[in-house]
């Protein structure tokens, strides 16, 4: 991964705003995807309708759950230090999706849409 065109390090509060966008696009996608999900479940037959209705609820499952991750993130980032400086590339690199691991380092956010892929 190229990081010539983004900051080589940050605050932690910083970082912590980044990964909260994070958490706000997947939240977007994850609203699509059921949005999606519950069209498809309205064509289907009965029997396929119980695995689409448990797939929902595990999609609801892990939208909560990331809701949940923001909340501790956000408490969390209240005690950190702005003194306190990060080596971004080293912590990105952790990232095995490029485009998160860029966002992460602070390129611009892409808007979510139907179109939108993390490929």
């Amino acid at each position: 991964m190229n990081y010539d065109d983004i900051p080589q390090n940050c605050s932690p509060h910083h970082l912590t705003d980044r990964v909260l966008l994070e958490i706000d696009l997947l939240l977007a996608r994850a609203e699509i995807f059921e949005r999606d999900v519950e069209s498809i479940l309205m064509k289907e037959t009965p029997q396929m309708r119980t695995q689409t209705i448990k797939s929902l609820q595990e999609v609801d499952i892990l939208t909560q759950s990331l809701q949940c991750i923001a909340i501790v993130l956000k408490a969390v980032q209240q005690s950190m230090s702005e003194e306190k400086i990060l080596a971004l590339p080293e912590i990105v690199s952790r990232v095995p999706l490029r485009d998160m691991a860029m966002r992460l380092s602070g390129a611009a956010h892409e808007e979510v849409s139907h179109t939108f892929t993390e490929f």
